[in-house]
Order: structure tokens, then sequence, then C-alpha cells
């Protein structure tokens, strides 16, 4: 398994650090047998439209990782959405992977929509969450029976078969 965050970037390419640029430098040599990418809260506070002509739009993005997990790494890709933090561009997003998801083969965890995490108390949920967007530890001991489930919903488990 290996981790590639980089703190404050973005799916859209932008920079030697974006999503797409980190990426490009797996080939298929790299032997990746699942790409987990986090729908980015980052690209929820720019200017980028989430669709439109221009080359650097967010759904653009999605569909080149989709097509870049699928064609060079040869793996399938899961896509998984963060906890409901009240911005309307990042909704947006999370419609727009639900809307694309069937028709171009991607899966997607959706902690966004779960309402387990988001009925907590609140004093709980501040317990669980750094700042409106980031878990703290207790949070991402939270969030994982939501994302296990999930997931293999996705990939079942030989014990769950």
């Amino acid at each position: 398994m290996v981790k590639d965050a980089v703190d404050g970037t973005l799916l859209v390419k932008k920079g030697e650090n974006s999503y797409i640029s980190r990426l490009e430098k797996y080939t298929k040599d790299s032997n990746v047998d699942l790409l987990v990418v986090q729908l980015s809260t980052n690209d929820s506070l720019t200017k980028d439209p989430i669709e439109g002509e221009r080359a650097d739009t967010i759904g653009k993005a999605i569909l080149f990782i989709v097509e870049y997990a699928r064609n060079t790494l040869c793996c399938p890709v899961v896509f998984f959405t963060c906890p409901y933090f009240g911005n309307e561009k990042y909704k947006k997003m999370c419609d727009y992977l639900r809307s694309i998801a069937d028709n171009k083969g991607i899966r997607v965890v959706d902690i966004f929509r779960d309402g387990g995490f988001q009925s907590l108390p609140p004093f709980e949920f501040q317990l669980c969450m750094f700042d409106s967007v980031h878990p703290t530890l207790v949070g991402y001991i939270r969030w994982l029976p939501l994302f296990e489930e999930q997931f293999f919903r996705i990939f079942p488990r030989k014990e769950d078969k």
C-alpha cells in the first residue's frame, strides 16, 4: 500500500503536486492493484468549474484519473467522498461523481451522504473532526467502519461471499 497524499493539492492538474501529476509518476510496472482517490475538498474552494469546455474542469480531472487507472495502471479505481461539511460546490462535485459513476465504471464510497457520520451528536462530531473537512484520529476510527461497509460491498471479502 502506498499513500501518496499531499496537503492542499487539487484533482485539476495545476503544478507538480496535483493528483494527476502525482498519478502520472506511476506506470504499469508499478503493479497497482487498486487506486483509491479522495474526491478533493480543496477543489471545492477554487473557481475551477465542475463541467464545461475548459481543459481544467474538475469533471475532466476525475475522468482522466479513471482512464489512467484503467488504461495505464490496469486497475480499478474507487473514489471516496469526505463527510458533509456544508460546502455547496463539494455537494455538486459529489452529485457529478454519482451521476457519471455507473456509466464510467467508477466505484464510490460515499461518506458525504452517509447519515451515520452526519447524525452524530454535535459534541461527538467535534471530537471526530479537526476542522470542517479533516478528521481527527477519533474521526478516522469512527469513519473506518462506514468506509469498510461501503468498500466491502464493492469488493466483497472471501468470507462475505
